[in-house]
């Protein structure tokens, strides 16, 4: 680490550069992947791992506003740099080090702003998966710990930093037989927390589950989330990898969604951003995948910002990165591809920009895009699919009129059918893109339209 500390404390922070988008991609002579960004002084600091001769070492590089590599570094070291945040006027980057296979420790290292160290501090053993700011004063760590030895049962852990106190509490929340998945960790309420895991121990592996966790980080509550995928078939389900946001009261998920029998498409998996309540009720759903691709993913990721989620994920060598206001409707969807395989890390938005980052063949890629306009001006490939892209309805929920408008279609045909997938309402006659839904009674809904160049799908909520 005392190379890491010397090098940063020399950097000079560059003039500010107008933004503008780019896609870097690194030359390292090894397999490495960026697994989360910061921006400071309009460059960006990405942290990671490289692998180097059999071994994980974590990886620090720094990019300029316009792309262009400024300093990178590899720490002799065992381990990867997994996330880091930036509170008040301090930097935290979580370690998770391993020296040998059966021994795996995470630690958080404090910087200020100019990259001088402060201090570290041990949080406990585990493989880390993800590291979350909740606030200026807490941050809260989810992974596992794999057998020890002759032991064959994984154990899921929390553990919650409080960097003002220094305070560090850790737990177990469960144990398994099989492989733990943690996926992401939201706080509904304070001191109330919501962990997202796969289900090792059920007859579906891949399907998601949420725990609720008290303030002492003890479980009170586990069950698997449901969607109204049943409606396309008692065999939908939502799976991992997923990311999650607590926003205005309401849960986001970006997720994978397997829907063996949907509309009969041949590739069963789609990425599905879902809205619930508190209690896990689903408010909205929209599709941002590809009817003739396979989204199957390792990681997906979910980013809020100036009132706009941008999620994004990975399927067939393609970035889906789509744009999503508050009641879910879907604003833009574009796709990234620049030839050679992606895997997605993360989606991190700034005042100003996008900025996606992952792994390209054996090499990392930093890839930022334009968020000032509301249409994303990304430059990405815009493609068939069925999600709301070509449309925006709203208000949504609703309890009077539907609208629905587009700028590059116009609809022939709306369709609603119920949960159980019968349909109530088709109006062949669209006119002023408006359709009425008074007379139905308050709940979810399934809606379809139809215009020259596409067939696009999403849920609606009638109100009282």
């Amino acid at each position: 680490m005392k190379t890491l500390i010397s090098v940063l404390f020399t950097l000079i922070f560059f003039t500010y550069s107008n933004a503008q988008n780019f896609f870097y991609q690194s030359n390292l002579s090894h397999d490495v992947r960026v697994n989360d960004a910061i921006k400071i002084n309009h460059k960006f600091y990405l942290v990671g791992k490289i692998d180097s001769l059999g071994y994980s070492r974590p990886y620090f590089g720094i990019l300029s506003n316009d792309g262009n590599l400024v300093f990178d570094t590899i720490i002799n070291g065992n381990g990867e740099f997994v996330n880091i945040h930036l509170t008040n006027n301090s930097i935290h980057i979580s370690y998770y080090f391993n020296p040998t296979p059966n021994y795996h420790t995470l630690f958080d290292f404090e910087y200020d702003t100019n990259f001088v160290f402060l201090n570290g501090v041990n949080i406990g053993d585990g493989i880390l998966e993800k590291s979350k700011l909740l606030n200026d004063s807490l941050i809260l760590y989810i992974g596992y710990e794999p057998p020890q030895f002759s032991n064959s049962v994984y154990s899921c852990f929390v553990a919650q930093q409080n960097i003002v106190s220094g305070k560090i509490d850790f737990i177990y929340p469960f144990f398994s037989q099989s492989q733990i998945s943690t996926y992401d960790i939201i706080a509904p309420n304070t001191g109330k927390y919501h962990l997202f895991t796969n289900s090792p121990d059920s007859s579906s592996t891949e399907q998601l589950s949420v725990h609720f966790l008290n303030d002492s980080l003890q479980r009170h509550k586990t069950f698997q989330i449901k969607s109204s995928y049943s409606l396309f078939g008692s065999d939908s389900s939502i799976m991992g990898a997923m990311s999650a946001e607590f926003v205005s009261n309401s849960i986001f998920l970006n997720s994978i969604a397997n829907h063996p029998r949907y509309l009969n498409q041949n590739n069963s998996y789609d990425v599905a951003f879902i809205k619930f309540d508190t209690t896990y009720n689903e408010l909205a759903l929209s599709f941002s995948g590809n009817n003739d691709t396979n989204y199957t993913t390792t990681r997906n990721s979910i980013s809020y910002s100036d009132g706009h989620f941008y999620t994004a994920a990975t399927g067939n060598n393609d970035i889906i990165l789509s744009k999503h206001d508050t009641l879910n409707n879907s604003l833009n969807v574009g796709f990234f591809h620049n030839g050679s395989t992606l895997e997605l890390s993360k989606v991190l938005t700034f005042s100003d920009s996008v900025l996606l980052v992952g792994k390209t063949n054996s090499q990392y890629f930093a890839l930022k895009l334009d968020s000032i306009s509301n249409q994303l001006n990304t430059g990405l490939e815009s493609r068939k699919h069925p999600t709301l892209s070509q449309f925006k309805v709203f208000p949504n929920p609703t309890k009077n009129i539907l609208y629905f408008s587009s700028e590059k279609a116009r609809a022939k045909k709306v369709q609603i059918y119920d949960q159980n997938g019968i349909l109530i309402i088709e109006n062949n006659s669209i006119r002023k893109n408006a359709i009425s839904v008074g007379d139905l009674k308050a709940g979810l809904y399934y809606l379809k339209i139809i215009s020259e160049e596409d067939i696009v799908q999403t849920y609606i909520f009638v109100k009282m």
